[in-house]
């Protein structure tokens, strides 16, 4: 497997400019639900956010859980819908 990227360098495109998380910069559902590992759901959205971040989600990711409309979620498929990844 290869490493991280650098901080910050996902959410950013060539042009310095920030972009939004998506399923299309960070990977599929499985690399999603690696940050997601040891998080014991039904989850308040900020217990899922912080599991994540200590799982070592990129930052955006991070973001869009705390931004999601929902303030808990059931499980690891409503996390991947809500940040993009249910389409």
């Amino acid at each position: 497997m290869f490493p991280p990227a650098p901080e910050g360098y996902a959410n950013t495109d060539v042009r310095g400019k920030r972009r939004r998380a998506t399923m299309d910069n960070f990977g599929s559902m499985g690399n999603i639900q690696q940050y997601l590992q040891g998080i014991n759901f039904p989850a308040q959205k900020e217990e899922v956010a912080s599991g994540a971040e200590g799982n070592g989600a990129p930052q955006g990711i991070v973001d869009q859980i705390r931004n999601a409309a929902t303030e808990r979620f059931n499980g690891p498929q409503e996390v991947v819908q809500a940040i993009g990844g249910g389409q």
